[in-house]
């Protein structure tokens, strides 16, 4: 497949009214995450109106953003980035992390088959 220019739109929408407030293009290749602090800025100086609630899809959903977002005291309503596709594509079939039980003791995991892993590399520095 050959390569194209590829984009981004990422708008704001204030619900109450149905009103796109904020638009930000992007090449394709600028991460969407990375755009919230900024859609939210410009949403609040197209309107004069403060943000109290963020609402956004998994795109949005980094750690990174929720703490902003708590900062700016804004309620987010954000979709965690891992748990989006989880069980989807590549990782379907995979056992989850809470499958695997650590045992402290020994530095070793069980996984759900009942069979013992051991650490590949050992770094006692680390």
């Amino acid at each position: 497949m050959r390569s194209r220019p590829r984009y981004k739109s990422h708008r704001v929408v204030d619900d109450q009214h149905a009103i796109i407030t904020a638009v930000e293009t992007t090449t394709g290749a600028v991460d969407k995450g990375s755009c919230l602090k900024t859609l939210i800025e410009a949403h609040e100086d197209n309107t004069g109106q403060l943000v109290r609630t963020a609402v956004a899809d998994a795109g949005y959903g980094s750690v990174t953003n929720l703490i902003e977002c708590h900062k700016a005291g804004i309620r987010p309503h954000l979709k965690l980035l891992g748990q989006s596709h989880k069980g989807e594509g590549r990782s379907a079939g995979i056992y989850p992390e809470e499958r695997f039980l650590y045992q402290p003791q020994t530095n070793t995991y069980l996984c759900p088959a009942n069979q013992l892993m051991r650490p590949r590399r050992l770094h006692p520095g680390r």
